[in-house]
């Protein structure tokens, strides 16, 4: 899953996903395991069944983060997401309008925060709990500046 890089283009920046974007799922797929165990030593099918349909949101997240890519260089922003079929995109970096950070009070506490694309026609991009956003925001304000200086 590599980004193919043009000749005169430079990777500034890519996204980790902070451990709390698992924290929600976490929880059900501990309460799903717990389930899904009992269910075995008792040889309840319920829980087991029920134990195992709770921990798949969580597997769900973690193939999900596996398979998403979020490249800033210093002509676009490169995205791909999509387990089974592959969504790609790219925003050049000359119609990138603004670029906000929004952090809820864990988010802030932990260094994560979901970063926000506007692009020239209004539509905005929303990466959700990406490690590091604040530099992660930094490198698309340094590529926007790049480009601007250059043309």
């Amino acid at each position: 899953m590599s980004m193919e890089i043009r000749s005169h283009e430079t990777i500034l920046s890519e996204v980790d996903f902070h451990w709390l974007s698992y924290l929600y799922t976490g929880f059900f797929m501990l309460i799903g395991l717990s389930l899904f165990i009992i269910g075995f030593f008792y040889m309840s099918l319920y829980l087991f069944i029920i134990g195992f349909l709770t921990s798949l949101p969580f597997y769900y997240v973690l193939m999900s983060n596996k398979y998403k890519r979020y490249i800033v260089t210093n002509e676009r922003i490169f995205i791909r997401n999509g387990i089974v079929f592959c969504h790609e995109k790219d925003i050049p970096i000359a119609k990138v309008n603004d670029v906000q950070l929004k952090q809820g009070i864990l988010q802030l506490l932990f260094g994560a925060g979901d970063v926000i694309i506007q692009v020239g026609n209004d539509t905005a991009t929303t990466i959700h709990d990406v490690e590091n956003a604040k530099e992660f925001k930094e490198a698309i304000i340094l590529a926007i500046n790049m480009y601007n200086s250059t043309h």
